[in-house]
């Protein structure tokens, strides 16, 4: 009996314990978990493992937490000796170990990544010293008062707080709607007969808009419908002479007609995938007037490719393709890769992002640097910008093919009567949109546009976004210092790069010269809202038929909340279309539907195609 009180003791501290840690993850990172818990139901589905599933946070929690208890009260709790020194410290250093094998065992096997490791630091190194001190409370109680049925009372009484506090922090979740749950309630047989005509006709919810004070209002009536299903991650649309285009993250390609679709392309013995990653099939773009295109994809080398393939009487020459671009990522993520034709330039544009994990992106000067490919959007084959120098040393010319300039991850970009839609996805904070004209100077040459990553996120420095409160040694106040991405941090109030802006060979402040050239947003929205948390800024299209009432409305949605937005770049209005959300996975590409008129599809991370059909206006 006292073994199984003791075990309840241990899992009760170990799940308040477990639990402060991974909510504060949950808040600071609220579309990882998503993707996480997507995963875990992905795997139990994929196992036959149907049902009415509901996963939360509390499911990583509760698991960490018995296994942690379980291992305690099997290996450690008779053994642990507080008069032996030598065994003090060896079991002491068992409970470190406990705890984070435990630990990173179940955040690998449930693929929880990519999120700062500070708080979970805390964690592992403040645990055996509170594990220490609970054994050695059980024990003393269970030798000493345990006669006197106290061990009881006293176990009993802090079983009643941790359910208290456990009441009240699910309450207060509730109430704020801030706690991440993944709930699937259908299986994919069932999802191909699903009718959601019911469900569309209650009006959805308009959730607030945080971000640029050009919000206009809800559009209430839009409908979707799923148009056709893959079965895994699609990463981008593209239309063409009337063919919808769908890659798949794999390699992949199928040419759609409205009607059937069929494989173009498959080049997937190319592409590198990775798990949960963002490798894979990037981007597709067709020459208007002669016969090949352009693929961009990661090869199996980590290497951003972009591949020309020639095309005979409509179908692909596989014989001759021809690597025209290369650029090796030393980390995960943030390729970029999305390519258009330029009709102002008439030339390919290939985005390419910082090629930087969220760990370090802040420290990364390698956007603002104009002697590197990467943070930037560029011609593939003409040179002909004008851009300044920005770089450590005036050793290298600055490359002359840059047309925009201090990106992190920009997905997609769009030309439109001479203007160019860029979108950046952001760090932590704040989505954008920038649209910028297209005009060359009197010399035939295009100025190059920056855009400030990441020294700006949205229109604010990220030196007063991202902060840490550091007590002064001398006066024992909290100072606020600009957090530079890591686990350090610079001089208050000042940003720093190793980078300068060389003028005439003479250096000068970069930071100067960043803060008064960088453009701003047309539009940003923040993630954290008072009722929804928004993640990634997915573009995006615009309406060019000249008979709609959306003419010239730019479309875009959010990976996260799969919302539709639409911007007015002639008015400067954003307007929200409210969606019931019906659509499995998340958002991952946008495009105008080349087969109806007021209508859009998007593409999903499971496969899916919807259509999303416009209100009447």
């Amino acid at each position: 009996m006292s073994k199984l009180i003791n075990f309840l003791v241990l899992f009760s501290v170990n799940f308040v314990y477990s639990n402060f840690t991974f909510s504060r993850i949950e808040k600071n990172y609220p579309e990882i978990v998503i993707k996480s818990l997507e995963n875990i139901v992905n795997d139990l589905d994929s196992i036959g493992f149907y049902s009415e599933l509901k996963l939360s946070i509390i499911l990583l929690v509760s698991i960490v937490a018995f296994l942690n208890s379980f291992l305690i009260i099997t290996f450690i709790f008779d053994k642990f000796n507080f008069t032996d020194l030598t065994k003090l410290l060896n079991y002491t250093l068992m409970l470190f170990f406990i705890n984070t094998g435990v630990t990173f065992f179940v955040l690998y096997i449930l693929r929880f990544y990519d999120f700062s490791r500070g708080t979970l630091l805390i964690n592992i190194f403040f645990f055996p010293l509170l594990m220490s001190l609970l054994i050695l409370f059980l024990k003393y109680f269970q030798i000493k008062l345990i006669e006197k049925k106290v061990l009881k009372i006293i176990i009993f009484i802090l079983l009643g707080i941790t359910s208290v506090y456990l009441l009240v922090n699910y309450s207060n979740s509730r109430n704020n709607e801030t706690t991440v749950v993944y709930e699937q309630t259908i299986t994919e047989e069932e999802e191909l007969t699903l009718d959601y005509s019911e469900e569309e006709t209650k009006d959805p919810d308009c959730f607030p808009w945080v971000g640029s004070e050009n919000f206009n209002n809800c559009i209430f009536g839009s409908t979707s419908s799923i148009e056709i299903e893959f079965g895994e991650q699609i990463n981008n649309l593209i239309t063409h002479n009337k063919k919808l285009y769908v890659l798949l993250e794999r390699g992949l390609i199928y040419k759609f007609d409205g009607l059937k679709s069929e494989l173009f392309l498959d080049i997937s013995s190319k592409v590198l995938t990775e798990e949960s990653g963002e490798e894979g099939l990037f981007s597709l773009a067709f020459h208007p007037d002669e016969n090949y295109f352009l693929v961009s994809y990661s090869n199996k080398e980590n290497v951003l490719i972009v591949e020309k393939y020639f095309l005979i009487d409509d179908y692909v020459s596989m014989n001759n393709s021809e690597i025209i671009f290369q650029l090796p990522n030393s980390q995960c993520c943030h390729w970029g890769g999305n390519i258009i034709w330029s009709n102002f330039f008439e030339d390919f544009l290939l985005s390419v992002g910082d090629m930087e994990d969220n760990e370090r992106a802040i420290l990364n000067s390698e956007p603002i640097d104009t002697t590197s490919p990467r943070g930037k959007i560029i011609l593939l084959n003409k040179e002909i910008t004008s851009t300044p120098l920005l770089s450590d040393n005036n050793y290298y010319e600055p490359l002359n093919n840059i047309v925009a300039y201090g990106l992190r991850n920009p997905w997609k970009t769009l030309e439109y009567d001479n203007k160019l839609y860029i979108v950046d996805i952001g760090l932590r904070y704040y989505e954008e949109l920038t649209v910028i004209d297209l005009a060359l100077d009197a010399n035939k040459k295009y100025k190059s546009k920056l855009l400030g990553w990441p020294i700006f996120e949205g229109p604010y420095k990220t030196i007063d976004t991202y902060t840490i409160e550091v007590q002064n040694e001398e006066n024992a106040e909290l100072e606020k210092f600009g957090f530079n991405g890591a686990l350090s941090f610079i001089s208050k109030n000042k940003h720093y790069t190793e980078l300068f802006h060389w003028n005439n060979n003479n250096p000068e402040s970069a930071i100067d010269f960043i803060y008064n050239e960088s453009i701003a947003p047309q539009v940003f929205y923040d993630h954290q809202t008072d009722l929804i948390i928004r993640a990634a800024l997915i573009g995006g299209d615009i309406i060019t038929d000249n008979n709609s009432s959306y003419q010239g409305n730019y479309f875009f949605s959010d990976y996260l909340t799969k919302e539709l937005f639409a911007y007015n770049h002639l008015e400067n209005l954003v307007t929200i279309f409210p969606q019931v959300d019906n659509i499995d996975g998340f958002i991952t590409s946008l495009v105008v539907n080349p087969f109806k008129n007021d209508s859009v599809f998007v593409s999903t991370s499971l496969g899916q195609i919807v259509e999303i059909s416009l209100p009447n206006n």
